[in-house]
């Protein structure tokens, strides 16, 4: 696989939890998540420059059933999170709309304390990208704040952030992620 769609350095060290082939082994981009049990924090990276509807339908389906594992702690303590969308050079609508609507089916009712978006943003992404966080201000009464790539780090940093192994439900996870087709439809829900 091309080295420039692997983790970034930022997360080399973090053991891999969840990782998505959007396109399978036809094009090298992929989603990588990463699930701080103890603080309830997520950590999803795109490494690809477009992000596209097979895509979104893979970082959703990734998002959810991680979620989903998770429910019952975040019924109770809610979730924040940080996107890493820094190799993002566009956000094309059907994947941005696709992104509102499954936002809006699966994330009412779930108290989001923070959410971070780290691009390195041109003036098409940061419309997109803010347009998309009205909406999810709506949805969940979170917006999500847009910060500069270069502070990734310090932000995960200053939240104590670091993933431990993973959990035994991923490699499941894992599985049934690989096994989708994100170009062709929307997946099934992997909701256990």
């Amino acid at each position: 696989m091309n080295a420039a769609f692997e983790p970034p350095s930022e997360f080399e060290q973090w053991p891999r939890h969840v990782e998505v082939a959007p396109y399978g082994k036809t094009r090298p981009q992929r989603v990588y998540m990463w699930w701080d049990a103890e603080r309830r924090f997520l950590v999803v990276t795109v490494r690809t420059r477009v992000v596209d509807l097979p895509v979104a339908r893979a970082i959703v389906a990734a998002v959810d059933v991680l979620l989903d594992h998770e429910r019952e702690a975040l019924d109770v303590y809610g979730v924040s999170g940080i996107h890493d969308w820094r190799m993002v050079r566009s956000y094309e609508s059907d994947a941005r709309k696709y992104q509102q609507d499954k936002a809006k089916e699966n994330l009412g009712g779930l108290t989001i304390h923070e959410q971070l978006i780290a691009a390195d943003v041109n003036p098409l992404l940061h419309t997109a990208l803010s347009v998309s966080s009205m909406v999810f201000a709506i949805v969940t009464g979170t917006p999500i704040r847009l910060i500069k790539a270069d502070q990734l780090e310090p932000e995960l940093r200053a939240r104590g952030v670091s993933p431990g192994p993973p959990l035994p439900y991923m490699a499941k996870i894992n599985e049934q992620l690989a096994a989708m087709d994100y170009i062709a439809a929307d997946p099934p829900s992997l909701r256990p």
